[in-house]
This record gives structure tokens, sequence and C-alpha cells, in this order.
């Protein structure tokens, strides 16, 4: 009789972890910021490891464009504390990834400024380039050219 009580017991905590695990996005608190490009009026999205990270129509709701100030000052998701981060590596257009904060070849961005809604300049000093918008993407560009402008939207 005790063992299928505790079998029970078991079920109904699993069903509780798994209800815990399907709450909407809109219940949990969205921490971390935005980070908007001034000349386009986007901001970054996070599209999953191995994909670009895009420029879109900013929403503080959407947790996939939330990012955070890393303790070792790296740019990453808002949704983790040690990363991943945001990550360029190609000074002539390449696209920008987020991936683990010390992904090989890859460097991180940092901001001039985190204050909220100031302009700054983000750079991969490793890479050796800006972030700024192309099309609907974010990319890692040399030269300064209007582009590279951002600021961080906390809410």
């Amino acid at each position: 009789m005790k063992r299928k009580f505790g079998v029970a017991v078991a079920g109904v905590a699993a069903a509780g972890v798994a209800m815990l695990g399907t709450t909407p996005a809109s219940a949990t608190p969205v921490r971390g910021f935005n980070i908007k490009n001034i000349a386009f009026g986007k901001c970054l999205q996070f599209n999953g490891i191995g994909h670009p990270v895009t420029a879109v129509k900013c929403d503080v709701e959407v947790q996939r464009q939330r990012w955070a100030n890393s303790p070792d000052g790296i740019i990453s998701m808002a949704a983790g504390t040690t990363g991943p981060c945001l990550l360029g590596k190609n000074k002539v257009g390449g696209y920008v990834y987020v991936n683990s904060c010390h992904f090989g070849g890859w460097s991180g961005f940092t901001a001039s400024s985190y204050h909220d809604r100031e302009k700054a300049v983000y750079v991969s000093q490793g890479a050796g380039c800006y972030l700024k918008v192309s099309g609907g993407d974010a990319v890692c560009t040399e030269g300064i050219d209007g582009r590279e402008t951002w600021m961080a939207i906390y809410g």
C-alpha cells in the first residue's frame, strides 16, 4: 500500500512541475532590456543558437528581445546569468549570432552605455567591428556610418 501511495505522490509532483513549465510567458516577469537601433527603430531578436540575430519591431514583452550585461561585460540573453552571448566574428558584414560567451574565434559585444534610452555604440573589440543593421539582420561591420547607434530600453 505504501508503494502505491509513493508512486501517486511522485505522479502528482511531476504533473505539478509540468504545469509550472507550461505557464504562459505573459505570467512571468520579463527582465533585462531591449536593444533598439536608432536609425531603423528595430530591436535585436534572438532566433536560437546557430541562427543569425535579426532586427524586428520592438516589443518589451518578447523574451527573445531581452538582453543583459553579463558579469564579464558581454551582452547576453536576459534569461541566463552567463550567456548565451551576442557575438561577432567577421568585420566585413558578417552576421551576428548568439552562442556560448567564449565560443571559439568569436567575440562578444559590449556597449558604451547601458543607461535606459541613452544612445550607445555596441562594439565587438575582438572582432574589430560595430553592431549594425543591414536589411532585417544584425551585422558586424567596421566603420561609422549612422547605423551603429543603439539604446537599451528597460521597460
